[in-house]
């Protein structure tokens, strides 16, 4: 899990988790700490990502997370 923060994130970016087995176990724990949350999904390759399964991406270049590598987590 990365607990950098970056200059230009929004205060309610709690980190970002790797999409790796143990990744719905981390989910659960960040749910318990701080409530309702919203997955953000990132990859590298975003717009072929999109391509293949035929989704356009939002103003902020967002998958949906079922298809990230890598998953950013907001609070609610």
């Amino acid at each position: 899990m990365s607990k950098r923060k970056v200059k230009n994130r929004s205060e309610r970016w709690i980190c970002d988790i790797l999409k790796d087995e143990f990744f719905y176990e981390k989910i659960e724990e960040i749910k318990r700490q701080h409530g309702k949350i919203l997955l953000r999904g990132r990859h590298p390759n975003r717009k072929g990502i999109a391509r293949k399964h035929g989704f356009k991406l939002n103003f902020c270049r967002d998958l949906p997370w079922r298809y990230a590598k890598i998953v950013a987590v907001y609070r609610r």
